[in-house]
């Protein structure tokens, strides 16, 4: 089978190469470096790049991002342009078909499931040198840790200097 790989990461953990990849049919998958397939290939809409020995997936579904769309266009005369009616159509639409929207969850270096795949948002964490990430549950926003997830993640001290 033929893969366009799109993210790597080196596992930092175990010294194993991850490869996160897209399929010719453009479902999404993980591999290690020796081919085997760590996450089946059309299991998530969408699979982040490893970090800490853990990764964020999406389901498929609609994602929610208002804060990206410029306009919406209800009809030839009609478009609105105003971030604050974009928010409040997008949150109408959720509220009415939750189903059409994507959920997000973690997973680890082995493929399984830390956080169940049931979110409505998780924050990006690659590269930030953190030990958590803020979720997003029916409108409430928590932290998670990433030593409680993967046990191999050792917890840090933050530095007084430190933005994170």
């Amino acid at each position: 089978m033929e893969y366009r790989q799109i993210k790597s990461s080196h596992n930092k953990f175990n010294d194993l190469d991850i490869h996160v990849v897209q399929n010719q049919d453009y479902e999404w998958g993980v591999l290690n470096n020796e081919g085997f397939v760590i996450v089946p290939f059309g299991k998530y809409g969408w699979i982040d790049t490893f970090d800490n020995g853990l990764c964020r997936v999406r389901s498929h579904g609609q994602i929610r991002n208002s804060h990206k769309v410029l306009a919406i266009v209800q009809d030839s005369h009609h478009v609105i342009t105003d971030k604050q009616e974009i928010q409040k159509i997008n949150d109408e639409d959720f509220k009415l078909h939750p189903e059409r929207y994507a959920k997000w969850g973690i997973i680890n270096e082995g493929g399984k499931e830390v956080l169940p795949v049931e979110y409505d948002e998780i924050w990006s964490f690659v590269g930030k040198n953190r030990n958590s990430t803020k979720v997003v549950k029916n409108g409430q926003t928590t932290e998670v840790f990433f030593h409680e997830l993967n046990p191999i993640v050792l917890p840090h001290k933050k530095q007084l200097n430190s933005r994170n």
